[in-house]
């Protein structure tokens, strides 16, 4: 029996976390992030209303602003009991509008699948799949028992990442598919800037920016190829359904395509970058 101790207390943990992941705490927040949480839930009422009615999403979630490893990240579920919370570094907003409406459409894609409550979950299940091995060793056991939760959780993260990215993707306009591409290849600037400066880095980051350790999301090449395939079928299905007639009135109606300024995209992809980095300085 007492080698089921603390194999058991691991399943026991995730269980907690699962629960504590639909009533959760409050965090405390100054009064400069409070204004700017006020801020962006209004933003998000205002321009992403209609795809929380599409989607079913709740609409009684927190927002708070405060600096995390994550960049932002969600606490609880779509159930109508229990908090449901998205937190966010400060200044996402203020660096790139349409960057973070498709991080937003991505973090409420987590609200809707409930995914901060599935994962722990599946976790605990891992960790008791494990304690019914015939093995006879506690710390075999409990070797055993972190190695299915781990495997598990990392599992249920992946998938439930590829989900959000698909509905962000499909849910979001050019213009936030084009944000999002941005804000990743900031993501991927800033790490790295932390390979080549911070010590030891280079074993986590990789030559091309991708965390080696990070297995829960999809590599940061490979979701800025999705949201680029989205891009480029919507714009062919655009020109497949215009006449000749039709180009003619675009051209006649709209006029010239507005060609953007020089060094704008990289100036907006190094801003995102700036917040992000100044972020990450508040939680070391």
């Amino acid at each position: 029996m007492a080698s089921f101790i603390v194999p058991g207390a691991l399943a026991i943990g995730h269980f907690v976390r699962a629960v504590s992941n639909i009533v959760s705490p409050q965090i405390s927040q100054n009064r400069q992030a409070t204004n700017e949480a006020e801020k962006v839930k209004a933003f998000i009422d205002n321009e992403l209303g209609a795809f929380l009615d599409q989607e079913g999403i709740r609409k009684d979630f927190e927002v708070v602003i405060a600096p995390n490893m994550c960049i932002a990240k969600v606490d609880g579920s779509n159930f109508s009991k229990g908090l449901a919370r998205i937190t966010i570094i400060p200044g996402l907003l203020d660096a790139d509008q349409q960057a973070f409406k498709w991080v937003l459409r991505h973090e409420l894609a987590h609200i809707k699948n409930s995914d901060a409550l599935k994962i722990p979950v599946v976790a605990a299940a891992g960790s008791l799949i494990a304690l019914s091995l015939p093995i006879t060793s506690g710390l075999s056991l409990a070797l055993l028992s972190l190695l299915g939760a781990s495997t598990c959780s990392q599992l249920c993260a992946h998938q439930g990442e590829c989900r959000a990215d698909k509905l962000a993707n499909k849910s979001a306009s050019i213009d936030e598919l084009k944000g999002g591409i941005r804000f990743l290849k900031a993501l991927r600037n800033f790490n790295l800037v932390c390979r080549k400066n911070v010590p030891g880095m280079d074993v986590v980051i990789d030559p091309q920016g991708e965390s080696r350790l990070d297995l829960s999301h999809p590599s940061l090449q490979s979701r800025i190829d999705k949201i680029t395939q989205e891009i480029e079928s919507r714009e062919h299905l655009i020109e497949d359904e215009l006449t000749i007639d039709d180009h003619e009135f675009v051209l006649l109606s709209t006029g010239p395509k507005e060609i953007p300024k020089f060094g704008q995209e990289e100036q907006l992809i190094r801003q995102i970058e700036e917040t992000i980095a100044r972020s990450f300085s508040g939680t070391v």
